[in-house]
């Protein structure tokens, strides 16, 4: 089922590769696998029947055989013999408890080992990844770093090393290489990463949002999309569909049939669509400060400005990772990530 899952999600992507066949395939292979599995349910299924089945008659055939001799040799009536086998299947059952629970035990131990692996799942998830040095972090008005370096969180490499700026106003954009830490560190202000040293001052995370690259769709109507991660009871749909056409969605709003329909969002709309909708959504929830982590990379460039644009009005502050090419006139402040753990702060 997962695998099914897997190919209808990327069923696109599967098709420009043309690797279709070859989809099937290992979709076929995980399928035979399960009934393979399924078939040996079967056979232990039926060993334990054979098993069970034949103990349970050889029960009521066992004391009638041990006990026929002497009845026929006259040494017994025969209502001692109903007595011994009724009190032979009283003790036998009475020792024979795991045998006929067996199927029901078998059940049991399965779930306790599932437990089991979950439990110790849980033990390790709840250790830390690595030792050694960690980030502080603590609660300020500015967003600062002082001499921090962050290390990837089983500490492979270090990405930045020694940053230290002060941000306090206005905008910051970060821009640099792939892989050169840019995410990192949205990901050190979020509290997700914090193998390295130095210390983090933050604003409070509850007057923050953070808009990713690939923002999360939920489950549901366009309008709980809307209302995502908004800390009002109700907003007024007027106000909702203006927000929409802020960000140019009003026709993709026409398009699905109102605020009460709910469709595979996720597929529906395009990638550049899903980052204007959660643009949307940080306009509805207006914070204090809004990191943006490559948020607008599918927009194009005049729908991007046009969006930078709203952002003064709404927040008191924001910070941006992207494209210096496109994003450098929206930005006050720039620090600049080398890719060799080097930076430069402006």
């Amino acid at each position: 089922r997962y695998k099914l899952i897997n190919v209808r999600d990327s069923a696109e992507s599967i098709a420009f590769y043309g690797r279709e066949p070859r989809e099937f395939i290992r979709t076929r292979q995980r399928l035979k696998e399960a009934l393979n599995n399924l078939l040996e349910v079967i056979k232990w299924n039926r060993n334990l029947q054979f098993f069970t089945t034949g103990y349970n008659y050889i029960l009521i055939i066992l004391p009638t055989v041990l006990v026929a001799p002497l009845f026929f040799n006259g040494q017994i009536e025969f209502g001692a013999v109903i007595q011994a086998a009724a009190a032979f299947g009283v003790v036998i059952n009475a020792l024979s408890i795991v045998v006929i629970h067996f199927g029901n035990l078998s059940v049991f131990a399965a779930v306790i080992n599932r437990l089991g692996s979950f439990s110790e799942a849980l033990d390790q998830a709840g250790a830390p990844i690595s030792v050694g040095e960690r980030i502080k972090i603590t609660t300020g008005s500015a967003l600062e770093f002082k001499s921090v370096t962050i290390w990837t969180p089983r500490r492979e490499q270090a990405l930045v090393t020694n940053l230290t700026f002060s941000f306090s106003s206005s905008s910051l954009l970060l821009y640099g290489p792939s892989g050169s830490g840019k995410s990192s560190i949205m990901r050190v202000i979020a509290g997700l990463w914090d193998a390295g040293r130095g210390q983090v001052i933050r604003p409070d995370l509850r007057d923050a949002l953070f808009l990713p690259q690939r923002p999360y769709m939920v489950l549901g109507s366009l309008r709980s999309q809307l209302t995502y991660g908004l800390r009002r009871r109700s907003v007024l749909d007027k106000d909702l569909i203006a927000v929409l056409k802020k960000v140019r969605l009003g026709e993709m709003f026409d398009r699905v049939g109102g605020l009460d329909a709910t469709l595979d969002w996720p597929n529906v709309l395009g990638t550049g669509e899903q980052q204007r909708l959660a643009f949307a959504r940080m306009l509805l929830v207006k914070p204090r400060i809004v990191f943006l982590d490559e948020a607008t990379t599918a927009m194009d460039r005049e729908i991007e400005e046009e969006l930078y644009s709203l952002l003064p009005s709404v927040v008191e502050r924001y910070v941006s990772t992207g494209s210096p090419t496109d994003l450098k006139g929206c930005h006050e402040h720039i620090l600049e990530l080398h890719g060799d753990g080097t930076w430069r702060y402006e």
